[in-house]
């Protein structure tokens, strides 16, 4: 019976240290908080995308920045994908929080680079979740689908689609055909629950951030 329970108190102190090790404790402001993968809290973030410490303007350009600055495209056989930079900021608690458990959608828009009507450009916006990628450092990839885009009936239409994450996507200002090349304009991260917090790039600040426009071109089907 004494082997017996010398076994089973080992075994329960070798699982409690395996548990142990896998799960990672950090403390801000003095409130504990548990994460089960070290790779997936704030901490974890590059410190140059750590920008808890900054307020007011001086975070604005910095979140700015950090979104456009790096953001890449990515394609597959259907879809066009536009990745952002992600980046912690301070909730309102003063704890350093993921931009995307802050703002939980991103709306991206486009203007059309080969399309006009009545001399205005057409339009795209492409809304989705944020979400933190697998490397924390960028936010989840939003896919477009373009080849089942050009499927629809040409016009100012809405759709939405499940397949690769929440998307909704309004088009305006369509012309007689789908464009195939746009250009981000705008990038605009918001909490549907708080409108309050809202964070927002307009044209102007995207030619001052970057030095060419991020631009989508579809021609796989042409």
């Amino acid at each position: 019976m004494s082997f017996k329970k010398t076994f089973t108190s080992a075994l329960m102190i070798a699982v409690t240290l395996v548990i142990g090790a896998t799960i990672a404790i950090h403390s801000w402001k003095g409130m504990v908080y548990w994460y089960p993968d070290k790779s997936r809290n704030p901490a974890a973030i590059k410190k140059v995308f750590d920008f808890s410490h900054l307020e007011g303007r001086a975070l604005e350009m910095a979140s700015y920045k950090r979104l456009v600055a790096d953001a890449k495209t990515l394609d597959d056989e259907e879809n066009i994908g536009i990745e952002l930079g992600h980046f912690v900021v301070k909730d309102p608690s003063n704890n350093r929080q993921f931009a995307c458990d802050i703002y939980n959608r991103v709306e991206l828009v486009f203007e059309s680079a080969d399309m006009s009507v009545s001399g205005e450009p057409s339009i795209m916006k492409v809304e989705a979740d944020c979400q933190v990628n697998k490397d924390i450092n960028r936010i989840n990839t939003v896919w477009i689908p373009m080849k089942k885009i050009l499927k629809e009936k040409e016009g100012d239409i809405e759709l939405d689609y499940r397949e690769r994450g929440n998307i909704h996507l309004t088009f305006l200002n369509i012309g007689d055909r789908w464009p195939r090349a746009w250009m981000l304009s705008n990038v605009r991260m918001f909490n549907e629950d708080d409108f309050g917090k809202i964070l927002q790039i307009n044209k102007v600040q995207m030619r001052e951030i970057v030095n060419r426009p991020l631009t989508l071109v579809w021609d796989k089907d042409l």
